[in-house]
């Protein structure tokens, strides 16, 4: 098991997709909430803010670049990850920066992701 940080807030509006990263965090030690767009992970952001935060880039209305830019602003020392199927290339500008999960991603390739953003960052992690 990961050592990983307790909370993690996954904005993804794909429920099959979504259930796939939520079962991976759920299996490193994480309780996962899940947001379907930008707007509820702003709010439930700002009402209790995780130890993690994973977004597929392309939302309805805002994109998970902008909304990782925005979170950032308020929680610096936040690690986000984001999550898409296309390539860096075709991203938008806002997820430069921002570690990328290319889909369809493997349990091995989340942990090492969650890992690396922990270590980052220096959160506590569970034990």
């Amino acid at each position: 098991m990961v050592h990983s940080p307790q909370r993690a807030l996954v904005v993804e509006n794909d429920t099959l997709v979504g259930a796939v990263i939520c079962a991976f965090l759920e299996e490193l030690g994480f309780s996962v909430e899940v947001a379907p767009g930008a707007a509820s992970a702003l709010n439930s952001i700002g009402s209790s803010p995780p130890d993690l935060l994973v977004s597929d880039v392309m939302l309805e209305g805002m994109n998970g670049g902008d909304l990782a830019v925005r979170v950032r602003q308020t929680h610096p020392r936040m690690p986000i990850l984001l999550t898409s199927g296309y390539d860096r290339g075709s991203l938008p500008d806002s997820c430069a920066g921002f570690p990328l999960l290319q889909k369809p991603y493997t349990f091995e390739c989340v942990a090492d992701a969650v890992r690396k953003a922990a270590q980052a960052f220096a959160i506590e992690t569970c034990s």
